[in-house]
C-alpha cells in the first residue's frame, strides 16, 4: 500500500513540483494551499507523514505542527518542516517540534529520503 503524504504549502509551484515528485517516487499525495485546512486534511486523510511549510500565507506552519504534534490521535505523524528562511530551523527547538526540518531550495533527493527514513 501507498504511503501518503499532506503537503502543505502556499507556493503553487513548490506545491506542484513537490506533489509530481512524490507521485511519481510511488507516494499517494494530499496537497493544499491553504494552511487553515491543515486539521480536517489530517482527520480525513490520516497522512502517514505531513510536510508543511513554515510561512504560510493565512497561518504560521509552526502553529499547525504544534497542534499536530500536541493531539494524542496524530502526535505520532511524523512532521517535516520547510523553510526559505534558514533561521527557521530554531523552531525544532521551540513548542512544535517537527521530526525534521528542510531548508529551501531543496535537493529533491533528500527529501524523498528523509521522507523514507521517517516512515
Amino acid at each position: 500500500m501507498e504511503k501518503k503524504i499532506l503537503v502543505i504549502d502556499d507556493n503553487a509551484d513548490i506545491l506542484e513540483l513537490v506533489t509530481m515528485i512524490l507521485e511519481l517516487d510511488g507516494f499517494e499525495v494530499v496537497s493544499s494551499k491553504n494552511g487553515l485546512e491543515t486539521e480536517s486534511l489530517v482527520a480525513e486523510h490520516k497522512p502517514d507523514a505531513i510536510l508543511l511549510d513554515v510561512l504560510l500565507g493565512n497561518v504560521d506552519g509552526r502553529y499547525l505542527c504544534h497542534l499536530v504534534k500536541s493531539n494524542s490521535e496524530t502526535s505520532h505523524i511524523p512532521v517535516i518542516m520547510i523553510s526559505a528562511s534558514h533561521a527557521a530551523r530554531s523552531i525544532q527547538e521551540g513548542y512544535c517540534q517537527p521530526d525534521d526540518f528542510v531548508s529551501k531550495p531543496f535537493d529533491i533527493d533528500d527529501l524523498v529520503f528523509r521522507i523514507r527514513k521517517l516512515l
